[in-house]
């Protein structure tokens, strides 16, 4: 209880470290407009109205979906992912204030709940409920989400829980070529349960696909809490060159097991406009971890993203890492890279891999390499078919005992009306780690209610023929 006491007050100090940095940034500020010129250009209108919300971003110009964007990883301060699986938020909206709310219900089957003595397959249950505020101000967009899930089983052995999470984030702008972004993510409760809920997502080039870390959902049995807080200071000289400063700490703590483990990185990039469609540029990092192992890293390396035609998004990072001896396992090297392809109007494919140090997906897990694909269709005016996959490895200290793991999802997801929305979602999950090794497949179908003018789809994206009930050709439903 006082390691946890201990963890809070350093997140504390943490926060009041970003707000002193914040505070000194203010006093940059020059008091012009904040979008008379880039870096701010908003995105909210240059959808095409002929896809669904993530095609509109894959077939959007490329340089409107990137104007004003710095990217350090997977960073996009354009878009943000929905906690509830949704199409990703657009940050710079125009109205002064949104709420976006849904409730669903999911029925479904678990092949493999773990239990309090083996696992059992059972019928499942889960409610859900979300809500999220989005506000414009002169010079900020501030964008605040809750999704809350409780699962019931249909096995008396199997007791049912609860998961909770929430998501900030803020952008300011205190001049037209200062820019702070701060983020804030945090979730709590029994991790078996992430399994059955939407897996978590990464903006790529404006889509929100599943990240490769979905192989390890679940695998932590228990009561498990976790926080994510990162500060993006993002300065901009002149049309070409942009310099981003970011620190993050990342904190969890795995009650069952009585672990925790503290991440903290420091990230200094820069990056210049060759072309209007290709970016180059390099990064210097530092990382100190805490809590199982005490560990330091160190590196540098080059990054770049380019669109060389409008159909093709490339995006990649690496270089060589420096370890203590405290990190047990040296990996030597670290690679991000996100690819996206639009195949026509209505289809996409998309591609992500890392090699990176584990950020607290498995406890006492040191650096994890992982991959993922997926391809995304849309059928009909109202129906969408999505299907992935993705494979991780990596070690566990102090014995460096390897694991890895495979996730397949299938899912086809249907608009009955402007305010229901129908999915059905297969999943597999094959995962080997050192005295767990699980083979779940998951069935679910999915009820979903949010109001037209308060549903991510039809409120981020009006254009697109996804976001209502009806034929716009004859103006009937379908």
């Amino acid at each position: 209880m006082n390691s946890m006491y201990r963890q809070i007050a350093r997140l504390i100090g943490f926060l009041i470290c970003l707000s002193l940095a914040a505070s000194a940034g203010w006093a940059q500020s020059t008091g012009q407009d904040s979008c008379s010129k880039p870096p701010c250009t908003s995105t909210a209108g240059t959808e095409p109205a002929s896809t669904g919300p993530g095609l509109q971003a894959a077939n959007q110009d490329p340089e409107a979906a990137q104007a004003g964007v710095s990217q350090t990883g997977y960073l996009n301060t354009s878009y943000t992912p929905s906690l509830n699986g949704g199409p990703p938020i657009v940050v710079q909206q125009p109205k002064h204030l949104r709420l976006l709310y849904a409730l669903s219900s999911t029925q479904g089957y678990d092949s493999e709940v773990a239990g309090p003595f083996q696992n059992i397959g059972s019928y499942t249950s889960t409610y859900e409920g979300y809500v999220a505020a989005a506000w414009r101000f002169t010079r900020s967009y501030v964008i605040l989400q809750q999704d809350s899930s409780y699962t019931h089983f249909g096995s008396s052995l199997v007791q049912g829980h609860g998961f909770h999470e929430t998501a900030l984030l803020a952008s300011v702008d205190f001049d037209p070529n200062l820019n702070w972004i701060f983020e804030a993510n945090s979730s709590i409760g029994n991790n078996t349960l992430t399994e059955l809920l939407p897996l978590p997502q990464v903006i790529v080039n404006g889509i929100a696909v599943t990240s490769p870390n979905a192989v390890a959902s679940g695998a932590n049995l228990g009561f498990v809490w976790g926080t994510d807080v990162a500060s993006t200071l993002n300065w901009k000289p002149d049309v070409r060159d942009i310099f981003s400063f970011r620190a993050e700490n990342a904190n969890h703590q795995f009650y069952g097991l009585d672990l925790h483990d503290n991440l903290s990185t420091f990230t200094l990039s820069y990056m210049r406009a060759l072309t209007q469609r290709t970016y180059l540029g390099a990064y210097g990092l530092t990382r100190h971890e805490t809590g199982t192992i005490f560990c330091d890293s160190y590196g540098f390396g080059v990054t770049g993203r380019t669109s060389p035609t409008e159909r093709l998004f490339l995006q990649a990072s690496g270089g060589p890492e420096f370890d203590s001896t405290g990190c047990t396992r040296h990996q030597g090297f670290e690679l991000h890279f996100a690819a996206t392809y639009k195949i026509n109007p209505k289809s996409y494919i998309y591609a992500v891999a890392d090699r990176e140090l584990s950020i607290g997906f498995l406890p006492n897990s040191t650096w994890q390499d992982d991959v993922g694909v997926g391809f995304a269709k849309q059928l009909t005016r109202r129906l969408s078919w999505l299907v992935g996959g993705g494979y991780q490895r990596g070690f566990v200290i102090p014995s460096l005992t390897p694991y890895h793991g495979f996730y397949e999802q299938t899912e086809l997801r249907q608009r009955l009306s402007k305010s229901f929305t129908v999915e059905a979602t297969y999943r597999r999950f094959d995962q080997s780690i050192p005295g767990l090794n699980v083979h779940r497949n998951i069935v679910l179908f999915t009820l979903r209610w949010s109001p037209p003018k308060h549903d991510v789809q039809t409120a981020m994206y009006p254009n697109s023929p996804l976001s209502t009930g009806y034929d716009q050709r004859s103006g009937h439903e379908e």
